[in-house]
């Protein structure tokens, strides 16, 4: 589903760009949740990825191309039982918290340059909080199989 509505959208954005040279598209997905399991006949769900208020926003003027990527919160768990750490990847603070600033930032600005197709990097950013990794042997095993 998500992978059909980004290509509707890049379709859309390929029309508007053909039709009037410029657009600004924002998209929001507030929450989305990916299993990760064994396709072996028992089943058995071996992580969970969880992804909060992800936001892309792209722009296009005649003369400019901006990308932005904001991602309030970001973490993966270990789904086993007894898991020694049931949290694999995520922030220092709790994801349903009221954070200080998003799990992740990615800003990205071209201006057109001289030549016709020249596009310049104006500027790029990138930013991350303050997270833990914490892998287990029994984790890396399941997922060597």
């Amino acid at each position: 589903v998500l992978f059909t509505l980004l290509g509707t959208t890049l379709s859309a954005l390929q029309l508007l760009n053909r039709r009037c040279g410029q657009w600004d598209v924002k998209v929001v997905l507030p929450r989305i949740g990916v299993s990760v399991v064994e396709d072996d006949p028992g089943i058995q769900e071996l992580a969970y990825l969880y992804f909060k208020d992800l936001q892309v926003r792209l722009r296009r003027t005649p003369t400019h191309r901006q990308m932005w990527v904001e991602l309030a919160a970001l973490q993966l768990d270990d789904q086993a039982f007894g898991a020694v750490h049931p949290v694999i990847l995520g922030a220092t603070y709790p994801v349903d918290s009221e954070a200080p600033d998003p799990f992740l930032r990615v800003t990205v600005e071209q201006i057109r340059g001289t030549a016709p197709r020249h596009l310049r990097l104006a500027s790029a950013s990138f930013s991350i909080v303050e997270c833990s990794l914490c892998l287990s042997d029994g984790l890396l095993y399941r997922f060597r199989r």
